[in-house]
Parts: C-alpha cells; structure tokens; sequence
C-alpha cells in the first residue's frame, strides 16, 4: 500500500485572461470595506496597480496602498509591513507583485493576528493563529507564492534567507491572469520562468513527491519548456504568457504538497550573502546539482526529458537523463542567465562559507532525492564555480 498523503491549495484559485477584474466581486463578497494593497515599485511604475485597484467600483471599499521598495524583502521590511497593519483596520490585504511583494503581504496578514515576532515565525508551523484574510496576485510567471504556504525573507545580518512555512500563509485567493505579466521585462521573465521550472523539476523528483504532485509537475514542465523562449522573445504574447502562467501556478502548487530540495539549499546562502536574485540562483545551481542527483531518479530525470518533448523512447534512462541536463543548459544559454559562480561575482574562496550556510538548511536537504554531505555541497559550488 503507498503512503497516505495529504494535499492543500489556497481555497480558492481564479485564473485566466482579465480574470483580475474579479478582484472587486472578491472583495465585496468577503465584506471588506477597507484594504491594504502590498506591492512593489515596478508594478507601481508599470501601472498594472492602478489598473487593478480601478476595478473596485462595486462597494465604497477604502484601498491604501504599500510599495515595498527593495529587492527581496527583509526581516525588518516584513515587520514594518506588519506593524502598519497592527495599528489600522484593514478587513483584508491584496498582495500584487512577484514573490516579493506576496511574500510580504502573507507576513504581514499573519503579523495582525500573532503577536511573535517575524524571527520567531521562522521556520515550520511556528504560526499559531490565521492571520487577516488575504488575497494573492502574482505579475510574474515564477515564484507560485500566491499558491504556497511559504514565505521566504532575507535576513542581512546571518547574511542567510530563512523561510516561514505555515499552513495559516495559504491566501483566501489567489488570482493569476497572465495579461499582468505581460509588462515583465525579458530577464526577469527568463530568471522567474526558470524558477518555476525548478520548483517543477525539484518537486518531481522530492522525497515527499506524490501521484498527483507528479502529474501536476510534469504539466508544469511541458508548459514552461514549450513556452518559455517565446515569452522571453516577445513578451506581448499572450498565448505564451498564458502558458507561462498556468506553468507557473501548477508548479508553485506541487511545490508547497512536495517540496523542493538542494538546489534551493544551496541557492539561499547565495541571495543572503551576494544579493544574487532566487530565481538566477536556483537556475545556475540546477544543472550542477542534477549532476549529483541524476544516479538516485534516474528513471524520473528521463521521463522530464521527454516531458520537454525530447525523442527519449527507446534511449537508455541514464542517456536520456542527461540530455535532460544539457537542455536546461540550452535553455540558461538562450535566456542569458549566468552559469558560473564566478560571471556573478561571487569569488572562489566564498565557497567554503557558502556550503557551510547552505548544509544548515535542513528542511530543504531532508526532501532531496539523495542525501549531501558537507563534502558534496563544497563539490558542486566548486563544480558550479
């Protein structure tokens, strides 16, 4: 008999073209009467807030609005975030943005309702209370926050990122048009669309991977990997940008059921301590970490290989596996995404730091399909220098 698992998504998923101008139904079905926009400055810039915030037009709701002006959030960001929410009667929280800004606005919901600090919330279950009902709107084909229980924050002086995982930072909705990436700029399509790709791939092959994880994921890798140079070269798309989306959607859902593994342990030390962006680090690591993997899902590695619709029939699991690995380097050189440590500054003798960080993160090593070593995670950062 398999194992018993358990599956979760927010409760409710509203996708689709123009599927933004829900936005206003949403609200005045859940009674809000004054609500907290969460967003970032180049959706501000792109005027895809005030094309959203124009739809409420139903209800009198009162809408004020926080730009988060960073890169990633910051501990001290998400409690500043928090306390604006702690001292006004907001009734609901929309967050609109990449993962940032809806990784904000899941910690700030939360922040209402607990009285722990952001610190103290890190880490697994350490969320007691649901926080304010909130609502997720991803203009990035990437991240899959809107549909995860994850929120991941930089803290500056462990120079490490840390993730608050709770089944309290699932939004009430979470709303995915794909007409509100369509403004991305090409290389941030190219770094979230392979971040997505990660998650998939990540989540395929996880410890805690499931059936219906796995038919998720796979559809999530053959959107991504049919649509993904389209969408980096012409981003008014809106055939790629949606599959892009729905790519992106499936692979944030089965990651938050399966979880994801090395490549994003070893990718975090690499955003708390270089600034280097989580989708970029989680592409230039993947290949590298796929090298050590590959023995371990071999059969699993050749079955995404022909899910991005190479000729694998016939061809030995451990050949097809590798052209697995060398499409994705294909994929990396076309969408111009670095594939060495050392094209993005991060000096060689950074190593030893950097594996030492990255061999703390143990909820995410536990879910790799093969067990690291200290010496193994030194090895691929060498390998990836």
């Amino acid at each position: 008999m398999g194992a018993t698992n358990i599956f979760r998504t927010p409760n409710e998923v509203v996708w689709g073209m123009e599927s933004y101008k829900y936005l206003d139904d949403i609200l005045c079905n859940m009674g809000a009467k004054k609500v907290l926009f969460i967003s970032d400055t180049g959706v501000d810039k792109a005027g895809i807030l005030k094309k959203v915030r124009s739809t409420l037009k139903k209800a009198k709701i009162k809408a004020e609005t926080l730009i988060h002006r960073g890169k990633e959030p910051t501990v001290e960001d998400a409690e500043s975030a928090g306390a604006l929410v702690r001292e006004n009667k907001f009734d609901c929280l929309v967050g609109i943005g990449g993962g940032s800004a809806l990784d904000l606005a899941k910690v700030a919901a939360v922040m209402k309702t607990n009285s722990a600090c952001v610190s103290d919330m890190a880490g697994i279950d350490n969320i007691e209370k649901p926080g304010l009902p909130f609502i997720l709107m991803p203009t990035t084909a990437g991240t899959g926050s809107e549909v995860t229980p994850n929120a991941i924050l930089s803290f500056p002086e462990l120079k490490v990122k840390k993730g608050l995982v709770s089944k309290h930072l699932y939004c009430q909705v979470a709303i995915v048009d794909p007409l509100l990436t369509v403004s991305m700029p090409r290389e941030v399509t190219a770094a979230t669309g392979m971040d997505a790709f990660v998650h998939a791939l990540e989540s395929f092959v996880a410890k805690r991977e499931s059936s219906l994880t796995n038919l998720i994921a796979v559809e999530a890798i053959r959107l991504i990997a049919g649509s993904i140079r389209e969408a980096y070269d012409n981003g008014e798309n809106v055939d790629a940008r949606d599959d892009m989306a729905r790519g992106s959607l499936f692979a944030g859902i089965s990651l938050a059921n399966a979880g994801v593994g090395a490549v994003h342990a070893l990718a975090y030390p690499l955003g708390g301590s270089f600034g280097i962006s989580h989708g970029v680090s989680n592409s230039l690591l993947l290949p590298w970490v796929l090298e050590r993997n590959i023995r371990s899902k071999t059969g699993k590695f050749a079955a995404l290989a022909a899910a991005m619709g190479e000729a694998v029939e016939g061809m030995p699991e451990m050949e097809a596996a590798r052209l697995l690995i060398a499409r994705i380097k294909d994929f990396l050189e076309y969408l111009k995404i670095p594939q060495r440590l050392r094209d993005i500054g991060v000096p060689q003798s950074a190593i030893p730091d950097l594996a030492e960080a990255a061999s703390k993160q143990t909820r995410l090593l536990s879910n790799n399909p093969c067990d690291l070593s200290l010496k193994e995670i030194t090895h691929i950062y060498e390998s990836a220098w």
